[in-house]
């Protein structure tokens, strides 16, 4: 347990997280990523796979278990569960103020 927790928090505080959320930050700036783009990838996923998957059959995508995920996937980001942003508390604490006062007017949904 000990273990698992310090990989944790190794990889929380890690410079990889802050380059992590710094790109996805320059991604809802530039481009207006949002959650939207992301759930724009479900139906891709929908239909059943060629190969057969560990379960003996074809696989493919439960919508619902997969947007469940994605928000737990957002909260372990510390990002906008509605938009997909980096929150500004997020981005404070990886060191990143400067982009977190930047990004405010863009971390809004698309119009």
């Amino acid at each position: 347990m000990v273990i698992k927790l310090t990989y944790l928090y190794c990889w929380v505080n890690s410079p990889g997280m802050a380059i992590f959320n710094l790109e996805r930050a320059l991604q809802v700036r530039n481009y207006r990523r949002s959650r939207e783009d992301d759930l724009a990838l479900i139906p891709y996923f929908q239909m059943p796979e060629n190969i057969i998957g560990p379960t003996g059959k074809q696989e493919s995508l439960d919508k619902r278990k997969f947007i469940k995920l994605m928000d737990r996937y957002y909260e372990m980001r510390g990002w906008d569960e509605k938009t997909g942003c980096p929150t500004s508390v997020k981005l404070r604490e990886l060191g990143l103020a400067d982009v977190a006062g930047k990004l405010g007017k863009f971390s809004m949904k698309k119009t």
